[in-house]
């Protein structure tokens, strides 16, 4: 498609702003979408349920599908759920009739899919020995260790460090378990979750209202991935799945939640395609990057955009493998005011896009960048647009591909009169330089900082306003995480406080307390038939107790401030045998 002029950007904005008004219900999949599932629904957004007078769908060679309508629960609009499938290969044509009088129409083409080609099975991994913590209270726990080689008070004042080790892929193996991890501000455990061998989780974070999500699943040869959304609340207990809908599987690369009770979501779907102009086999698969608007509470799609339908595999900078050929890969989402920011590595682009007819409004970088990028303000291969105050774009700039030899964060300032985007600052790593030719993100912090996981390379960094390095860690060697993010944290688990122990020499014992996922513990009480004989401070996330004289039975509790009891554990029978 034409890409349009950046200085009229601003009469762009009002002419979008207007065309919504007069047009405010929006119909997809998207008029002219090559490639819609054949399990597709109609999404209506834009109008109550009990605003459409009628719906009719007429597929080329399957002709009319009878259907139902159901609204959604977080804005006005609704779906209308064909009974039977489409045939690929033929065009549909969708009308929908408001009770007003107003027609709305649109039409796409069913999609040739093939099926995805999962990587990940169980690999090898290094569960005992450096590198790995190793726990007496939960020996179910078996989380990497993070190395911090600096650290300040300023830093630590961002909060809590969120990230999700899968261990080195390429190498096919990793250091401790894969699982959702929360690290104190020092880098000390707050909370594991370890998940099976084989399945995976990317872009942990929190998503407010004292929630966490992140995506689970299997991953893909060529960098997508095929699962779920994982939402849990502040005691960690499982408060949603998320997934995808018209029969797609959700990717890992993104998860944009709405106030009112929907998100973006991003997929994948492998398209037949003669694939020897990239150097392809004949029979190959063509990779479409699609986005959906999810209504959380019942699982309908209420927007749909595709990639091949507005984009042109030519201007890839990728090339085929592994039968298959991605030449998009979007890899984030982000809202920009009443348009979508988007990112995709693989056409070095930052895309913005119209939510209502999911045009592209302008690009950033790429082979037709709206913009003119300055001196020191090309990326490649990038990750994670977010935008910033005053016109910016952060972005984590991978490079590779005859660039840079280290990859960096970036702020970018667009100048729409000028056509112009500039560099405003870039920030490398300082020792050792890092190259990470894929995943990685910059996170905008409330001081105007920056808080970097740099990918497939096993630090995380973090950067005042003025680009000094206030926080720098790393996993180990063969562990890298896909995101990571900084910010305060305050939850208290369901479950009950671990307790183990251990005779001491001298017929003495020392108690290991624990509550994973705690983060308002100040002190632990020692108790021997429900009195109290020892307390003692919070020391981190397992508490080490000596008891000279230990009683048969005891148990802990959690207090918080001012001695508010926050959870009891277990009684525990104590052996004060030492041993030999």
């Amino acid at each position: 498609m034409k890409t349009r002029a950046p200085g009229a950007l601003a009469v762009l904005a009002a002419l979008v702003s207007a065309a919504c008004a007069r047009a405010a219900v929006v119909l997809s999949p998207l008029p002219g979408t090559p490639d819609a599932s054949p399990t597709t629904q109609l999404s209506i957004l834009g109008v109550p349920a009990g605003g459409i007078a009628s719906v009719r769908m007429v597929g080329s060679r399957s002709g009319a599908h009878l259907g139902a309508l159901r609204a959604y629960a977080s804005a006005p609009g609704a779906s209308y759920l064909p009974r039977r499938s489409f045939v690929p290969g033929e065009t549909v044509v969708a009308q929908v009739r408001l009770t007003s009088g107003r027609a709305l129409r649109t039409s796409f083409l069913i999609g040739r899919y093939v099926p995805h080609t999962p990587l990940v099975g169980p690999r090898a991994r290094q569960l005992t020995g450096p590198g790995v913590q190793q726990l007496l209270s939960r020996p179910d726990l078996r989380p990497p260790l993070l190395d911090v080689r600096t650290d300040t008070a300023a830093a630590a004042r961002a909060g809590d460090l969120f990230l999700a080790p899968i261990g080195g892929l390429a190498q096919g193996a990793q250091i401790g378990e894969s699982g959702p991890l929360i690290l104190g501000p020092r880098g000390g455990l707050v909370w594991f979750h370890p998940l099976p061998p084989g399945v995976l989780a990317m872009n942990f974070h929190p998503i407010g209202h004292g929630e966490l999500a992140w995506w689970q699943g299997d991953f893909t040869a060529v960098g997508y991935g095929i699962g779920q959304e994982m939402i849990v609340g502040p005691s960690y207990r499982l408060r949603q799945v998320v997934r995808a809908g018209n029969g797609l599987q959700m990717d890992l690369h993104d998860f944009l939640l709405l106030a009112g009770g929907s998100a973006y979501v991003t997929a994948y779907v492998p398209v037949a395609a003669d694939l020897r102009r990239w150097g392809g086999p004949e029979n190959g698969a063509m990779l479409d990057c699609v986005i959906q608007r999810i209504d959380l509470r019942t699982g309908l799609v209420m927007w749909e955009w595709h990639a091949f339908g507005h984009q042109r595999p030519g201007d890839s900078y990728g090339e085929a493998a592994d039968g298959s050929f991605d030449p998009f890969h979007l890899n984030s989402l982000a809202l920009d005011g009443r348009t979508l920011l988007v990112s995709e590595r693989d056409s070095w682009e930052i895309l913005d896009l119209s939510l209502s007819t999911g045009h592209i409004l302008w690009r950033l970088g790429g082979r037709h960048s709206s913009f003119a990028l300055a001196p020191g303000a090309r990326f490649a291969w990038q990750h994670s647009a977010r935008p910033g105050p005053h016109g910016t774009i952060a972005v984590f700039d991978n490079e590779g591909s005859g660039g840079r030899p280290t990859s960096r964060a970036l702020v970018l300032g667009l100048q729409p009169r000028r056509h112009r985007a500039v560099l405003v600052r870039a920030d490398a790593h300082p020792s050792p330089p890092l190259f990470s030719f894929n995943q990685g993100n910059v996170q905008w912090l409330g001081d105007g900082g920056l808080f970097v996981d740099w990918g497939a390379q096993p630090w995380i960094s973090q950067f005042s306003a003025g680009g000094t390095l206030l926080f720098d860690a790393e996993l180990p060697a063969t562990d890298e995480t896909y995101r990571a993010f900084r910010a305060p944290w305050s939850a208290q688990p369901a479950g009950a406080p671990a307790l183990a122990t251990r005779p001491s020499a001298g017929g003495g014992a020392t108690l290991y307390a624990s509550w994973n996922g705690a983060t308002d513990v100040a002190d632990w009480a020692v108790r021997a038939g429900g009195r109290r004989i020892d307390e003692v401070p919070f020391r981190g996330f397992q508490t080490a107790i000596p008891l000279v004289h230990p009683p048969v039975r005891v148990d802990v509790q959690a207090l918080g401030a001012g001695g508010r009891v926050l959870g009891t554990s277990p009684t525990l029978v104590v052996s004060s045998v030492a041993p030999s």
